[in-house]
């Protein structure tokens, strides 16, 4: 319980709030008057209140109606109410618990007993708020995770979803908590081997990590999937929950298959190229090559037995107008004789 919990007194008597703020200011708590209906619902939502002592009969709004307003708000409904009724008003007391007061006491009061309830009442009221805020903490760390999670019960019916599994997946929370997984996205859960995971390993091992899954969706195509899921124990005699994290590699499994491709083209490739390397012996005068037997070869023949080039011939502008010339020269000798 926290330090100083805070109590709000609802009567339409000032003596009465003040005879029960002088008790249980005494024990540490800090008392909130409010002497209508109508401003015990304005302390109410401008205010922590930890805990509501609330007289039946008042004018104007009665302790009935307050009390269903507050049931009815989601920011306050949780908190504890004690109905303080007159000690004939059997029906009175029916009703109030009836209406959801956590707790009712009588006019004359006995100061132990009504300490005592204040006292269970609150504890219990912590012991919720820490239940709460561990299950919102929870939530709060599932829908930060960036892979899409769901966890599950015992029967494999969704209890809570992450953001991400939303957005991804394109369903509506409606449409999801509560369902068994099988059944979602109008059975397109209904994975053979997901099935497999989740009922046979799962329970033999508690834990499975990485196991890839591919299939279509109708919502999001077929879609490569790598699965991790965990079984969670809550306490003694508490039913374990199943947390599931799906992340999706579908890209990753392409880029890794375009990889491959390049990397086995590029291979072929290389196994058709043959170098030449080393120090090649030429003569400098006809440019014949030595081979490694000794052999001086042309090189031409030297080079298509190393390698796939296939030659064509013909003359460079240098040695075409030498042969030309030669040629002229032929024929001026050939005029003069």
């Amino acid at each position: 319980m926290k330090a100083r919990p805070i109590i709000l007194v609802v009567d339409d008597q000032l003596q009465n709030i003040k005879l029960l703020e002088g008790l249980l200011v005494r024990q540490g708590y800090e008392i909130i008057q409010a002497e209508s209906g109508e401003e015990a619902l304005e302390k109410l939502s401008n205010n922590q209140i930890d805990l509501v002592l609330l007289d039946v009969k008042m004018p104007g709004m009665s302790g009935f109606e307050v009390l269903l307003k507050l049931r009815a708000d989601k920011k306050i409904q949780r908190i504890p109410v004690v109905m303080i009724t007159a000690h004939n008003e059997k029906e009175a007391r029916v009703k109030a618990l009836e209406s959801g007061c956590d707790d009712f006491i009588s006019k004359p009061f006995d100061h132990y007993e009504l300490l005592a309830r204040v006292k269970s009442l609150l504890r219990i009221k912590f012991l919720h708020d820490e239940v709460h805020e561990s299950r919102d903490f929870a939530e709060s760390v599932i829908n930060t995770v960036r892979e899409p999670l769901i966890s599950l019960d015992q029967d494999l019916r969704v209890v809570t979803v992450s953001r991400s599994f939303y957005e991804f997946f394109k369903v509506k929370p409606e449409e999801t908590v509560g369902q068994l997984i099988y059944d979602l996205g109008n059975k397109q859960w209904d994975i053979p081997k997901l099935r497999d995971l989740l009922e046979t390993i799962l329970p033999q091992k508690a834990t499975f990590d990485n196991y890839e899954v591919e299939h279509d969706f109708a919502t999001i195509g077929r879609r490569v999937m790598l699965l991790n899921a965990r079984q969670i124990e809550r306490g003694q005699g508490k039913e374990r929950i199943i947390l599931l994290v799906i992340e999706d590699i579908t890209e990753r499994k392409k880029t890794e298959q375009e990889r491959e491709k390049l990397i086995s083209e590029l291979k072929d490739a290389l196994d058709k190229v043959q170098q030449l390397s080393g120090m090649l012996p030429i003569c400098a005068s006809c440019k014949k090559i030595r081979d490694d037997k000794g052999y001086w070869k042309q090189i031409e023949s030297y080079i298509t037995e190393h390698s796939e080039a296939v030659f064509s011939h013909g003359l460079c502008p240098d040695c075409g107008k030498k042969a030309y010339e030669e040629l002229e020269r032929f024929k001026n000798e050939k005029n003069l004789e």
